[in-house]
C-alpha cells in the first residue's frame, strides 16, 4: 500500500513541478517515475506469487527483487535532488520534501524485510518489534 501511495504522490507532484515541456525536464520526470512504478510492481507481484508465510518461499529470488526497489528508490532520490533547487514555488517545494520523505519511509520498510528475511525470521517478526 505504501508503493501505490507513493506512486500517486509523485504522479501529482510532476504535475506541477517539472512537466514544463522541455526534453531535460522529461527525462529528469521519468527519472523520477520509473523507479516508482517499478517499486510498486515488482514486489508485489514476486510476495503475492510465492508468499511469505509459504515455508518452501524462494528467499533468495524475494531479496534480489527488493534489492532491486532499494536500486530503484536510489534512482528516484537522485533524480529529486536534480528537481528540487529549480523549484520556485514553496508549496511545490514542500512536495518534493514530503516525497522525499516517502521514499526513505518505503526504503527503511525494505530494508527491514530483507533484514527479517536474512535473518530466517517470519517477515513482521524481528527483533526490534518487541
Amino acid at each position: 500500500m505504501i508503493a501505490r501511495e507513493l506512486t500517486r504522490q509523485t504522479m501529482a507532484f510532476l504535475k506541477v513541478a517539472c512537466l514544463n515541456g522541455t526534453r531535460e525536464s522529461s527525462t529528469t520526470a521519468n527519472r523520477l517515475l520509473f523507479p516508482i512504478l517499478q517499486t510498486n510492481g515488482k514486489p508485489g507481484g514476486a510476495l503475492s506469487r510465492f508468499g511469505l508465510d509459504d515455508p518452501g518461499q524462494p528467499t533468495g529470488y524475494i531479496l534480489a527483487i527488493t534489492r532491486r526497489c532499494l536500486n530503484w528508490l536510489n534512482e528516484a532520490l537522485s533524480a529529486l535532488q536534480e528537481i528540487h533547487p529549480t523549484l520556485q514555488d514553496e508549496a511545490i517545494r514542500n512536495q518534493s520534501r514530503s516525497l522525499t520523505s516517502n521514499i526513505h519511509s518505503l526504503r527503511s520498510a525494505i530494508s527491514d524485510l530483507r533484514q527479517e528475511l536474512t535473518n530466517g525470521l517470519p517477515p513482521g517478526n524481528s527483533s526490534n518489534s518487541g
